[in-house]
């Protein structure tokens, strides 16, 4: 829970982690709430390939720098589909899919 940024978030819970969550579709969670339980349910699966969808696109710019310095310690292969990638560039092989053709950039 930590790893996804979620730990302080459920220890606030009345139930903490026992807490029944979801109720018509997640109404009672926010965009970014319902980000962070996908990454962890994600972070909590024994894998060697991580593959995430706009990872960062519901959270705030606090919780995605978090959620990046979180990725760049685990220990498997990460693919990541954003079009957030200014950021990525830094320690990350990026590559580019435009008119169906994929190159590596830098």
């Amino acid at each position: 829970m930590k790893q996804a940024d979620l730990y302080d978030f459920v220890e606030c819970l009345p139930k903490k982690s026992q807490t029944l969550l979801v109720s018509n579709n997640g109404s009672n969670l926010s965009s970014g709430q319902i980000q962070k339980i996908g990454l962890a349910r994600a972070l909590v699966t024994s894998t060697n390939l991580l593959l995430l969808d706009e990872p960062t696109a519901n959270l705030d710019e606090g919780s995605a720098v978090e959620f990046e310095n979180i990725i760049q310690t685990l220990d498997l292969s990460v693919i990541i589909v954003t079009h957030r990638s200014e950021r990525l560039k830094k320690w990350m092989t990026n590559y580019e899919l435009k008119n169906s053709a994929l190159r590596k950039i830098s």
